[in-house]
């Protein structure tokens, strides 16, 4: 049988144990969560991102009606 004080150097090593455990259980977990936090927030601006760049992109494009009503103006206004 084991006596009082190897029964509770086993009880303490086995809870410190466990305690370690469940500590780097919670800390990978929990970084993880902000991983996938800050990937999606990175996602959400990359895709704004894109969008602002899309429009400016079609801002600055020519577009046939705009050349159009451009040399109808240009060719068609009063010489002074």
């Amino acid at each position: 049988m084991i006596d009082k004080t190897k029964q509770i150097v086993l009880v303490s090593v086995a809870s410190l144990a466990l305690l370690a455990f469940v500590s780097t259980m919670g800390y990978s977990l929990g970084k993880q969560s902000v991983t996938n936090e800050t990937r999606a927030a990175i996602k959400q601006e990359a895709k704004k991102l894109q969008e602002e760049q899309a429009q400016k992109e079609k801002a600055s494009r020519l577009s046939q009606e705009g050349v159009k009503a451009f040399l109808r103006h240009y060719f068609t206004k009063k010489q002074q």
